[in-house]
């Protein structure tokens, strides 16, 4: 190396920053002319420096880790711990369709609805057309028909129907006709249909009951039992069987001479016509019959005809 030229030189500095030097093919002078060397700053030399770890964020709650409440022993607890009354959280058994719209159940709508306690006398089916009929004047507000009596059906029951209601499975009713099912199978069990079709099939006539009287209880049972299944010709039959004599005439002379020649519907609708004038014109004190009512047997010489006193008890009265 010539001593007029320096390849590469470097300088150090005290704050770690290095100077280079190029002066290649220029030669080394002390003086500050054009031949002084040109100096540029370069990077200083990466070090690996290990990561510090970063300490954990402190919560509300621990602050301080020696103020921390140590788990409680369940073999430690209070006797009294077992005794106290827990929070809960009960799903309801319905799940509406729309549970996003809203619906403002007002007090004025809750005092007009129809209330079933699930006593034994009550009837099931008069409650669902009492509470249909009821909801059906009411503002929907969005919603169907169904969704509307679904979310208000609850409120209608009281005392043991209200109880039954909450103990119904969580989220299996989901529409309106799935309550239905499940209120009237509780509350009109198959014993009852089964008696309610004895009663439609063996009616007779009350004492001292007119045509009209007769008609009305008959169709009340036929409403209390929708679901009786018995045919109308087997309903009008029965009702006319049930008759005392003198009614079932009428019936006959309102049919032009025989009942049993109408068909279901047009005998139905005689029967209509004709408890309509038994409810204007008919008397209860007024009735030729008071004494208890018997199926009507043929009369054999044995029994009196209806209508005349047993001659024994004539005598019985005159001695």
């Amino acid at each position: 190396m010539n001593e007029g030229f320096i390849s590469n030189t470097q300088i150090v500095l005290r704050s770690g920053r290095v100077l280079s030097e190029d002066t290649r093919g220029r030669p080394s002078g002390r003086g500050r002319g054009r031949g002084r060397p040109r100096r540029t700053e370069s990077a200083p030399p990466v070090t690996n420096i290990p990561e510090q770890p970063t300490p954990p964020k402190e919560t509300m709650g621990d602050v301080n880790n020696n103020d921390q409440v140590p788990p409680i022993d369940e073999e430690e607890l209070p006797l009294s711990h077992y005794s106290n009354p827990s929070i809960v959280n009960a799903p309801s058994c319905i799940v509406h369709p729309h549970p996003n719209i809203a619906y403002e159940i007002k007090h004025s709508i809750l005092s007009i609805l129809p209330t079933f306690h699930g006593v034994e006398k009550e009837r099931p089916y008069d409650h669902i057309i009492d509470f249909d009929a009821i909801c059906s004047t009411l503002n929907r507000g969005g919603l169907t028909y169904d969704e509307l009596k679904l979310r208000l059906f609850q409120f209608s029951l009281k005392a043991k129907a209200k109880i039954w209601f909450h103990k119904l499975k969580p989220r299996s009713i989901r529409s309106w006709d799935d309550m239905q099912k499940v209120f009237l199978n509780t509350y009109y069990p198959h014993h009852s249909t089964t008696a309610m079709r004895i009663q439609l099939t063996t009616f007779m006539q009350g004492e001292r009951e007119t045509i009209y009287d007769a008609w009305e209880r008959f169709k009340d049972l036929e409403l209390g039992c929708p679901h009786h299944g018995i045919g109308k010709w087997q309903l009008v039959s029965s009702f006319y069987n049930g008759l005392f004599d003198d009614d079932r005439r009428r019936l006959d002379n309102a049919c032009g001479g025989s009942f049993q020649r109408k068909g279901p519907n047009a005998a139905w609708d005689i029967i209509e016509e004709l408890a309509i004038q038994s409810g204007q014109w008919d008397n209860h004190d007024r009735r030729r019959d008071t004494r208890p009512r018997e199926r009507e047997e043929p009369h054999l010489g044995g029994r009196e005809p209806r209508g005349v006193e047993p001659r024994t008890r004539a005598v019985q009265g005159v001695s």
